[in-house]
């Protein structure tokens, strides 16, 4: 079994990556569907994963 990295730097630098994706590949999506039944638009997403990398 993999181990999983969540240490402070692995999450920044993945949050930090995934922001970038979002703005390059969700730069013309309205809003995104999400498990749960929550729709978000990629800035909510974009703040979500800013929050989440502090």
């Amino acid at each position: 079994m993999a181990t999983k990295n969540r240490s402070k730097s692995t999450v920044v630098a993945r949050a930090t990556q995934l922001v970038a994706g979002a703005n390059k590949h969700l730069a013309s999506v309205t809003t995104l569907p999400l498990a749960g039944g929550r729709s978000y638009t990629p800035a909510e997403l974009t703040t979500q994963l800013q929050r989440a990398s502090r």
